[in-house]
């Protein structure tokens, strides 16, 4: 999971992979102001975050929505340290 903070959308690349985007939007709480992992590890929980596992974008570059998230899933088979 990746945390965007507010007033800002920024390019997230991951080198070396692709990875399949399960997840993306804004937090649903209008009365957060600055999503962190806690809040977004509480929504989680809560199963407010939306996913979808049918035919998830295949990406290696995703745009973080400014105060939002992205839920990705990749294999780790990149050779090496």
């Amino acid at each position: 999971m990746v945390i965007q903070s507010p007033n800002l959308s920024h390019p997230f690349h991951l080198h070396g992979y692709s990875f399949s985007v399960i997840g993306i939007g804004r937090s649903p709480d209008q009365n957060v102001k600055k999503i962190n992992l806690k809040h977004a590890l509480d929504l989680d929980r809560r199963g407010l975050l939306h996913r979808q596992f049918n035919l998830p974008p295949h990406k290696d570059t995703v745009a973080v929505p400014n105060n939002g998230y992205v839920i990705f899933r990749f294999r780790a088979d990149n050779p090496g340290m």
